[in-house]
């Protein structure tokens, strides 16, 4: 606001104001369901008010009020609403490109399938290792090999899975 309000300004904007305030901050409590929302609201609403050039002018007062408040609880939900449509939109995004793309179009069922048929026995049984999460080290012990071997052997495992899922 550009310049300070005289004494009089203020008490006729407060007589104006106060006998709305009530039906004000239920009409903001009923948009929200939430006092601190409303509560924003409501003051928002009167700062409109107390940057009209003429609030003497304004014939119905709460009407405006009112109507100023829908609009103002209108834009706060409507950005709500985008920001939380927004916030879906990208935790889905990550999730997606947290894994890998085999495992988004494909069920574990069916990757174990895909893998059980593409792989010969030993090679299936080291991917089943690898896919309930043992070390290189663990699988070597396990499958009486060196570590680098089962590394090389996950390494080709792996690229023939995704050449043969991917066509």
């Amino acid at each position: 606001m550009e310049a300070a309000l005289s004494s009089a300004d203020q008490r006729a904007l407060h007589d104006m104001y106060v006998p709305c305030h009530h039906d004000l901050m239920l009409y903001c409590l009923g948009k929200f369901k939430d006092p601190e929302l409303a509560k924003d609201a409501a003051s928002e609403t009167l700062q409109k008010l107390l940057e009209h050039p003429n609030p003497t002018a304004i014939n119905n007062l709460r009407a405006w009020l009112l109507t100023v408040a829908k609009n103002v609880c209108l834009t706060t939900l409507n950005t709500r609403n985008r920001r939380s449509g927004i916030l879906e939109s990208v935790s889905m995004w990550l999730s997606k490109r947290q894994q890998p793309e085999v495992e988004l179009e494909m069920d574990s069922a069916d990757l174990h399938e895909q893998c059980r048929t593409l792989l010969d026995e030993r090679e299936y049984q080291l991917w089943q290792y690898v896919y309930e999460g043992y070390h290189d080290e663990e699988i070597a012990k396990m499958m009486e090999m060196s570590p680098k071997t089962v590394a090389n052997k996950k390494s080709m495992i792996k690229k023939r899975l995704k050449d043969h899922l991917r066509n």
